[in-house]
């Protein structure tokens, strides 16, 4: 089991697991934090993710974008959707 934390082209990685966590920790939703994604793009080629971060008084605070190419092997060919919204809110966080 891991910490959160990998290590990914030689460098400490936070998992968007742990982020979403510890953003969690300090923002709850009872607080009004919220964190938001919408398909930007979705089709047989492309899957593009718009994400954001909402304060208690509805404003967007970050944003992140993510884009997946589908492909015929690996996590792509059956999960490029939510490897695509994952990566738009780590980005965003």
């Amino acid at each position: 089991m891991t910490n959160g934390i990998i290590r990914l082209h030689g460098r400490q990685y936070k998992t968007v697991a742990l982020r979403v966590h510890e953003f969690r920790e300090k923002h709850p939703i009872e607080e009004g934090w919220g964190l938001v994604s919408k398909i930007i793009q979705c089709d047989e080629q492309y899957v593009l993710f718009r994400a954001a971060v909402i304060d208690p008084q509805g404003r967007e605070v970050a944003i992140g974008f993510a884009e997946e190419k589908r492909t015929n092997r690996g996590i792509n060919a059956t999960s490029a959707l939510e490897v695509c919204e994952t990566s738009a809110l780590g980005r965003a966080l």
